[in-house]
């Protein structure tokens, strides 16, 4: 039981104190262990195994080692699977930001559309300023839900569309249709950018996954 509350009170410290995909899949695998720890009684067996020999009794010994060591193997087997915790965590993060990364193509490409229909003049690109701003706070807050160890390269690609979607915001202000265009067509390059990063790294993470199942197998396969 104190071995069980140790490694519970590790999974609550690691929740606390990130939001990384890897810590919440550690703390997950953690809270497991520790219940199984608790189910078999681990601490409590391995104390009495060194009970046993102290008395001799080398056949309860025996017993009580290989419990222990059987309890250990499940704990060990738990902990192994948090890479593909990690990989799944990851994937299903990916697929959420693709599909957001795609809606921001979509919007911003209808608004290339807008100013490439519309007439020279402010009071014409004054109307598309209101549509661009609103586009840039939603790519600022899809850039935010991609910060990360892992998909910072698509936070970053995303921060620079943002920079460019600000420079069209103040063009289409000082009633710069030329300026505005080329602004707006670099923030869309730098969208696409994200949507393959967010592509290549969606693969990546279901190879990692893939491989952690099939070492799951094979230890599976060893104890067998």
């Amino acid at each position: 039981r104190e071995l069980a509350r140790e490694m519970q009170a590790a999974a609550d410290a690691l929740e606390q104190q990130s939001d990384d995909d890897r810590d919440r899949a550690a703390a997950q695998a953690l809270r497991e262990a520790a219940k199984i720890a608790e189910q078999q009684g681990l601490t409590a067996s391995m104390q009495q195994s060194g009970q046993s020999i102290q008395q001799n009794q080398m056949a309860q010994a025996g017993s009580s080692q290989q419990q222990s060591q059987d309890t250990l193997a499940q704990m060990m087997d738990e902990m192994n699977s948090q890479q593909q915790r990690m990989a799944e965590m990851l994937k299903r993060r990916l697929e959420e930001l693709k599909q957001a990364i795609e809606r921001l193509i979509q919007q911003q490409t209808g608004e290339i559309n807008h100013l490439v229909a519309a007439p020279e003049g402010r009071p014409a690109l004054s109307k598309l300023e209101p549509g661009m701003m609103n586009l840039r706070v939603s790519t600022m807050a899809v850039q935010e839900k991609a910060k990360g160890e892992k998909t910072q390269p698509i936070a970053d690609l995303l921060g620079q569309a943002v920079d460019e979607q600000t420079d069209a915001v103040k063009a289409l202000r000082e009633a710069d249709k030329e300026k505005a265009k080329v602004a707006e067509d670099r923030a869309l390059a730098r969208l696409k950018a994200a949507l393959d990063k967010t592509a290549e790294l969606k693969k990546q993470a279901e190879s990692e996954e893939a491989n952690a199942k099939r070492d799951q197998l094979r230890k599976q396969y060893e104890v067998l």
